[in-house]
This record gives structure tokens, sequence and C-alpha cells, in this order.
């Protein structure tokens, strides 16, 4: 959870720089298991938005993308703010106050958030087919190639952790 989107930046900047900063990649383009070229307009294998975090830069994509890419290599060798980042069990960026409201109020907050999620399978099941150029009725039969495979592990996946449903549902 980020208060706002300078944290959801510096945030996105961690997450792409880890492998760099951990040895096994000299950059970030270059580690196969990031998401970071999504955000240049590569195949989204997954329901990622990178446009909250892209608009933030500018509205031109083009621009947005520029500003990004120099946002995160100006955080390669540069420390990290040790004080953004979260010291206790919850995942939590921001300024103190913030964090004293969330841990004041996480009860509340996680069961307003999972009502949030808690969309219609139907609704669901939509969505994955659309971001993944497939048929509903392909993902609701056996079988079928990889694409659709890997559509129905998000669907399923998805469906239980962020809406609530059990395998039975």
């Amino acid at each position: 959870m980020c208060q706002k989107e300078s944290y959801l930046n510096e945030l996105v900047r961690y997450i792409h720089l880890n492998p760099v900063r951990a040895g096994l990649s000299d950059n970030p383009v270059k580690w196969q298991w990031s998401s970071y070229n999504t955000y240049f307009g590569e195949k989204n294998p997954i329901l990622m938005d990178t446009e909250t975090v892209l608009n933030s830069f500018s509205n031109d994509i083009g621009e947005a993308n520029k500003k990004f890419a120099e946002f995160i290599c100006d955080g390669i060798n540069s420390e990290i703010d040790k004080d953004l980042y979260p010291h206790g069990k919850l995942s939590v960026l921001g300024n103190t106050s913030f964090l004293k409201y969330i841990n004041n109020n996480i009860d509340e907050l996680r069961r307003k958030t999972r009502s949030n999620f808690r969309i219609g399978l139907d609704e669901l099941i939509s969505e994955i087919s659309k971001k993944n150029n497939l048929k509903i009725i392909d993902l609701k039969s056996m079988g079928g190639e990889r694409a659709v495979s890997r559509a129905r592990a998000v669907f399923s996946y998805i469906a239980h952790i962020y809406c609530g449903y059990k395998t039975t549902d």
C-alpha cells in the first residue's frame, strides 16, 4: 500500500532494480523475470496496470516512457532510502502519520479492500478473456493450449486471492 504516487514510483524503481543491486543482472531491461519492459509496450502477460505509474511522469506516452526510464536508471547508482521502506509486518510506504493511520485501521481497511475486489466470476472471466484475446468458452472448457491454461490459472488466482472465492465456487 502506498500513500501517494511518489512512493509508488519509488516502489516500482526498487522492484526493478532489485536484480541489479543483487548482482543478478547489470540492467533491469535484461532481467528475464522483470515486468520492466511491459512499461514500454511489451506484451503484458498479467493484468498489470502500467498507466498509473507512467501517467505520473507524463500524459504523453513517449515522454512518460523516457522519464520513467531515466527515473529507473537514476536509481542504479544511488543509495536506497531505507526510511521509505517498511520495517514491520505491513508492506506500506508513506510518511509517519500515514503509517500510524494504516496500523490503527488495518482491519477495517482490509475488509473494505476485499469487498471492493469482490466482482462476479462472470465479470472476472470476461476481463481475463479480453486481456488475453481468448474466448470465454475456451477458458471454461477442459484442455487447450498454453495461453488458455495460463489465463485459466490467472483467473483462479485472482478469484481466490483477490476476490475471496473458494476453489469450489
